[in-house]
């Protein structure tokens, strides 16, 4: 059975007034530029005959920005021909891929489509959309640069199946909400996605983020991940200052950081942090949240395996199903006691069992320690329909805890394999 992807798309199926045709090497400007035997040279020909809704079918490489413009590039889409996968934008070092000005598919208008983009090497970011208030959609693009990626400010972007490689900050989102699913997201310096205003919001599915650093919030990100895997060196999320008032994780993998979760806040208010069904393998400090705020963290389905601490500050800690294997600290600065649960009707009244239980799985050969406890993408847990489900494996057999011997807190959630805390 299909991942279900759950999140929500705001651009609308366009019914496309005009369709306008560019070929970098075979057009001309001085053509009409309707039909593939009469395209433009350039793009900036086609956006100046475009209206909002028209299409423009692009092949080639350009060395020029494609410049999105209010009342002209509503609801327009920027896409391949039909006998091509993609076309290029090279900014040459020295100008931006793309530009967008103020107020474009914004509030409510039809958002621009860009399809099948190949950004190379923009001058200090492939795409600037600073003007306020674009809304830009990409799908199946690909940004390479040894700058930045895409900057926005008090904007909406959306990208679907991309692949984003830089040397500095993959995406800047300030104010602005950010959907990405299905991509992958490489930066070798800096942070993949930074957050650096209020009122920020990102949604993140299905993606994979790699290099330096994850997720950076300041002041305030609104945040949900699903399926995620981060495989960075240093944090793969860092939130600092005002905490967000919401943040969750669902079947996320953390492999090889310094930090998991890592925060430095200057506020009394008891901001929640959720975890369901995530896995930390060899990361350091898992979850490591700062003494100047009164977290909430609520975990479920989740394994914490090899590092030095696991958990770090936390007020009130509510855990169901939960792994703590091969820390130097399983926990450190937590004010309430844990409230615990493991799903397991053979556990004594202290909800804990013994290491010697478990059951090893797998090799991590990335970062050298012992076996984890998740093979490759962690498919232990199964589902009512049968589907795995990102979480741990049964300490018992292979095929999990026997259904008529769950309690029925276990049945609830849907899990055979009852979790248990090892200690």
């Amino acid at each position: 059975m299909g991942r279900i992807i759950s999140i929500i798309l705001i651009a609308a199926t366009i019914a496309f007034s005009a369709s306008w045709c560019v070929h970098s090497d075979g057009g001309n400007d001085a053509w009409p530029g309707t039909s593939p035997d009469s395209a433009f040279a350039t793009l900036g020909a086609a956006t100046t005959s475009m209206s909002p809704g028209d299409s423009c079918l692009a092949c080639g490489a350009f060395h020029e920005t494609l410049t999105l413009l209010d009342g002209s590039h509503e609801g327009c889409a920027f896409i391949p021909w039909p006998d091509s996968g993609s076309w290029t934008i090279d900014g040459d070092t020295v100008r931006y891929c793309i530009y967008s000005g103020t107020s474009i598919g914004y509030n409510n208008e039809p958002v621009v489509i860009i399809r099948g983009m190949n950004a190379i090497d923009g001058a200090d970011w492939c795409v600037n959309a600073t003007s306020q208030k674009a809304g830009i959609v990409f799908e199946s693009c690909s940004l390479d640069t040894k700058s930045n990626g895409i900057w926005t400010y008090i904007a909406y972007i959306e990208l679907d199946s991309c692949f984003i490689h830089t040397q500095e900050q993959c995406i800047r989102a300030d104010g602005s909400t950010v959907r990405i699913a299905n991509s992958i997201l490489e930066s070798d310096s800096n942070y993949c996605v930074y957050n650096y205003q209020t009122a920020s919001i990102l949604e993140s599915c299905g993606n994979g983020y790699f290099g330096y650093g994850g997720v950076y919030g300041y002041k305030g990100l609104s945040a949900i991940m699903i399926e995620d895997s981060f495989r960075v060196r240093e944090n793969a999320i860092y939130l600092w200052q005002r905490p967000p008032q919401s943040f969750s994780l669902k079947k996320c993998l953390f492999v090889g950081s310094k930090y998991g979760i890592y925060t430095v806040s200057y506020s009394g208010s008891s901001p929640l942090v959720s975890l369901s069904n995530c896995t930390f393998d060899s990361v350091d400090y898992a979850v490591y949240l700062s003494s100047n705020t009164h977290y909430d963290l609520f975990v479920s389905n989740s394994v914490i395996a090899h590092g030095e601490i696991a958990f770090h500050n936390i007020h009130n800690f509510v855990a169901e199903g939960l792994v703590i294997y091969d820390f130097s600290v399983d926990t450190e600065g937590v004010i309430t006691p844990i409230d615990y649960y493991t799903f397991d009707p053979q556990l004594d009244s202290a909800h804990v069992a013994t290491a010697d239980s478990a059951k090893m799985v797998g090799v991590n050969t990335a970062f050298g320690r012992d076996a984890p406890l998740w093979d490759d993408r962690g498919y232990w847990f199964r589902d009512d329909f049968g589907t795995p489900a990102i979480g741990w494996r049964s300490p018992y057999t292979d095929t999990g805890w026997p259904d008529t011997e769950c309690d029925i807190i276990a049945k609830k959630w849907g899990i055979r394999s009852p979790g248990r805390r090892l200690k």
